[in-house]
């Protein structure tokens, strides 16, 4: 029993680490600023730039469009999609940001890295 204890505890320490090292160097509207008008390239293929007055626009890279609005709502950050097709609809995501990578995270786990340009 007492291993048992002690697997769970080391477990949920790990994971409190984890979640520690993810903090944020900026707050949500500190994000924002440094966002609005600029280019974010993907990790995973894809460039947005979120426009002032909430507009999205952006590439994928079989050179599709991305189009739709954005904001941060209680710091996350949220976007209603009509292009692509596939990805329309509204998601919102957990934000952070450290240095000049944006970091978001859904709620399934995905993580997707966008460096600021």
């Amino acid at each position: 029993m007492k291993k048992g204890k002690w697997a769970i505890t080391a477990t949920v320490t790990m994971l409190l680490a984890g979640c520690m090292s993810q903090q944020s160097d900026a707050p949500a509207g500190a994000i924002e600023s440094r966002i609005v008008d600029r280019t974010l390239v993907a990790d995973r293929g894809f460039s947005i730039i979120p426009h002032s007055g909430g507009r999205l626009s952006g590439k994928i890279e079989n050179g599709g469009v991305i189009a739709g609005t954005w904001d941060i709502r209680d710091g996350r950050w949220c976007r209603m999609l009509t292009k692509p097709e596939n990805q329309a609809g509204r998601k919102c995501q957990d934000i952070t940001m450290a240095g000049d990578t944006v970091t978001v995270t859904s709620r399934d786990g995905t993580v997707t890295r966008l460096t600021i340009q």
